[in-house]
C-alpha cells in the first residue's frame, strides 16, 4: 500500500504541483506535467542495402589503380638502373612486372565485386570469382615483390647505406602481400562451399545502432 503524499510534490524532473494533482498509473505516482508532455518519437532505423558498399568499393578500386602506376613507375626505374649497367636492376624489372600484372588482377577482380552489391538478387556464390581473382593477383604482387630482393641482396653486397632495412622492408611487404592473398582465397573457398544455393533478394535489415 502506498503511504499518503505530502500536500506539495516535486518529481524527479523538478515539477512541483499539489499532490491532489498526482495521478496513479500501474501503481506508481504519475507527475501531471511529464505526463502532459510530447514525448519525442522514436528514432527510425536506418535501412542496410548491399548498395551502400558500393562507394567504399569504388574508392577502394581507385586506390588499387593507383597502385597499378606505382609498379609501373618501378618498371621504369629498373630500366633507367639496366641503362647504368647497375648490378640486380633486372630482378627490379622482373619485380615491377609481375605486380603489375598481379596488381592488374586485383583490380579486375574489385571492379568484379561491384555487380553482385548492385543486384537485387543474387547469391554470395557470385564473389567467389572476383575474390579468387583478387587473391591470386595478391600471391603474384607478393611474388613479385620476392624477386625484388634481388636488387636488395646487390645493394647490401656493395654496402649501400640503409640496404639491410630496405631489404627487411622488402621481404615483409612481400609476405603480408602473398598472406593477404591467401586469405581472400581462402575466403573465396569459403563461400563456395558454404554459400547459399537460391538467390537472396535485396536484404532491408533495420540497423542496430
Amino acid at each position: 500500500m502506498m503511504p499518503d503524499p505530502p500536500a506539495t510534490v516535486t518529481c524527479p524532473y523538478g515539477h512541483s504541483f499539489p499532490s491532489s494533482q498526482l495521478s496513479v498509473r500501474g501503481g506508481q505516482y504519475v507527475c501531471p506535467v511529464c505526463d502532459g508532455a510530447q514525448w519525442a518519437s522514436p528514432r527510425p532505423g536506418r535501412v542496410w542495402s548491399r548498395r551502400l558498399l558500393q562507394p567504399p568499393m569504388a574508392l577502394l578500386a581507385i586506390g588499387v589503380l593507383l597502385e597499378v602506376g606505382l609498379q609501373i613507375t618501378s618498371i621504369g626505374l629498373g630500366a633507367a638502373y639496366a641503362d647504368q649497367n647497375l648490378t640486380g636492376s633486372g630482378w627490379l624489372i622482373v619485380n615491377g612486372v609481375l605486380s603489375l600484372v598481379g596488381t592488374a588482377a586485383v583490380l579486375i577482380g574489385v571492379l568484379a565485386i561491384i555487380p553482385p552489391l548492385r543486384a537485387s538478387g543474387w547469391t554470395r556464390r557470385r564473389l567467389v570469382v572476383p575474390l579468387l581473382v583478387v587473391g591470386i593477383g595478391l600471391v603474384v604482387t607478393g611474388i613479385g615483390g620476392f624477386f625484388g630482393i634481388g636488387l636488395n641482396v646487390a645493394l647490401l653486397n656493395a654496402s649501400a647505406p640503409g640496404a639491410t632495412w630496405q631489404m627487411a622492408g622488402e621481404i615483409l611487404d612481400a609476405l603480408s602481400t602473398v598472406v593477404l592473398g591467401g586469405v581472400a582465397v581462402w575466403i573465396a573457398l569459403l563461400i563456395r562451399a558454404n554459400g547459399d544455393p537460391e538467390p537472396v533478394a535485396e536484404e532491408q535489415l533495420p540497423s542496430t545502432t
